[in-house]
């Protein structure tokens, strides 16, 4: 079920909430209801109809729904009224969840940039070395910086830290 189908099942269980909370407003009894409703032409309304009605536990449809609106002496708008509040800050509340999974993340994001910039620091004394050194040694070095791109690009941030410093000391190793 997506969000807005449970959007729409939120509007039904606020419908029959306000069923009985204008029911009861309107001091009537369950049986007077549906009398009213009988009235109205829905011949087969019975106080079991109202009871399931105000549980939730049936459909309503949309005849029906205006029918109780006049039976109780309210607008069909007020029966829903509220329902695009709680809709707007269920969405609101998603925004505010994904802003700060997002805050996290750039949070994160710069907190390997400053991993990183200490690790190259760490990194450049060991490429000045290399330069000095013969060829197959900067090959390697070249090599082994291919090999940690590769793997940053398939890692996320938070592993980006501990790849290069695996790369560095598997050079240091080497040298």
């Amino acid at each position: 079920m997506t969000a807005e189908e449970n959007d729409w099942v939120g509007l039904d269980a606020l419908f029959a909430k306000n069923v009985e909370h204008y029911r009861l407003r309107n001091n009537l009894s369950q049986g007077d209801l549906a009398r009213r409703m009988n009235d109205l032409g829905f011949k087969s309304y019975s106080q079991m109809t109202v009871s399931r009605t105000e549980k939730g536990s049936r459909q309503v449809g949309v005849a029906e729904a205006h029918a109780l609106a006049e039976s109780l002496q309210v607008d069909f708008e007020e029966m829903t009224k509220g329902f695009r509040l709680v809709t707007l800050r269920k969405r609101v509340e998603a925004v505010v969840e994904n802003y700060e999974r997002t805050h996290e993340a750039i949070a994160d994001i710069h907190a390997a940039e400053e991993l990183l910039r200490i690790e190259l620091e760490k990194v450049n004394p060991v490429f000045d070395l290399a330069s000095e050194l013969d060829k197959p040694v900067n090959d390697h070095v070249a090599d082994e910086l291919r090999v940690a791109t590769r793997t940053l690009e398939r890692t996320q941030w938070k592993s980006l830290a501990e790849a290069i410093t695996r790369w560095t000391d598997e050079f240091d190793q080497e040298t």
